[in-house]
């Protein structure tokens, strides 16, 4: 576990390189970078990166997407002691960024 000042510089990065494939990289304080399909980060990771790992495939359609992370903020409400209403849904695309839905308290 990296030191508490250093916590905050985990990240999750997405680059559009010339070939128009979005792609994400994970990259920890260190400058390790790995390539990711999928993947969540914080205490809200722990819970939903299983749901990803059993439920994503290539070539999901929006509304699988979305319906997928309808099963994460609904194992985040089950199983997370603290109740976190705010959360935001979004899309990136060869189109750019756009907001899917946000919660009650977003």
């Amino acid at each position: 576990m990296p030191p508490p000042s250093r916590r905050a510089a985990l990240r999750v990065l997405t680059a559009q390189p010339p070939d128009a494939c979005l792609r994400s990289y994970f990259m920890d304080y260190m400058a390790s970078m790995q390539k990711l399909d999928k993947g969540g980060h914080g205490y809200g990771g722990m819970f939903c990166n299983s749901l990803l790992d059993a439920h994503w495939k290539p070539g999901m359609t929006e509304a699988e997407g979305l319906a997928l992370m309808d099963l994460c903020i609904k194992e985040l409400h089950t199983r997370f002691m603290i109740s976190l209403p705010n959360w935001t849904i979004k899309v990136a695309n060869k189109d750019g960024i756009k907001v899917l839905r946000s919660g009650p308290g977003s």
